[in-house]
């Protein structure tokens, strides 16, 4: 996952809006500097809840208040994903969407074709949409649509989700921080109330 995140100087340049953000904190910063959209922070930031950590079959999905990006694990791997306008989706086309992802018959053509950003499938094998976990301010979208979800709760705060999956993406990235942050981490964990 921390495959989304990047040191300053590797922001592709497709990513206009990461460029430029992480060109101001270079400038105001004297430390290395890590830049990552907020949406797949905070599914980065969801795994570091205990109960979707024990699931490495989840499907994780961030409905923010603009984008709904949703991804789909295998094992704990990454197999698919896709990314939709949330004001253009319903709590019925969501649920749709998600149930298309976990059983491998998403494409980028379908989401765009919808108007969405699109969706990329390294492959289409079925997961059997067995855990759901949500995070996000929009999350309430998918009460009683008929999918059982877990909202994601990391380390006992839930405003904090994409943090945590910043804080991890620069561990992965800057090996330097790796032992402080896990530890800074897992002592979060250890005082958390579950």
């Amino acid at each position: 996952m921390s495959t989304f995140a990047f040191r300053a100087a590797d922001v592709p340049a497709i990513m206009t809006r990461l460029r430029v953000l992480a060109a101001t904190a270079i400038a105001q910063a004297d430390a290395p500097v890590v830049v990552m959209d907020t949406a797949p922070a905070a599914v980065l930031g969801a795994l570091d809840d205990p109960v979707v950590a024990a699931h490495p079959d989840a499907l994780v999905v961030n409905v923010g208040n603009f984008h709904t990006l949703a991804f789909q694990f295998r094992d704990g791997e990454f197999v698919r994903l896709f990314e939709h306008h949330t004001g253009l989706l319903t709590p019925s086309t969501l649920a749709g969407w998600l149930r298309a992802l976990a059983a491998g018959e998403i494409s980028h053509a379908a989401i765009f074709g919808d108007h969405g950003h699109g969706a990329l499938a390294l492959d289409d094998a079925a997961v059997p949409l067995k855990f759901l976990a949500v995070v996000g301010p929009r999350q309430a979208m998918l009460k009683g649509v008929g999918l059982s979800a877990h909202y994601a709760v990391p380390h006992g705060d839930q405003m904090l989700t994409g943090c945590f999956g910043l804080l991890r993406a620069c561990a992965d990235l800057e090996p330097a921080w790796r032992e402080p942050i896990t530890e800074a981490l897992s002592e979060r964990a250890d005082r958390s109330l579950w």
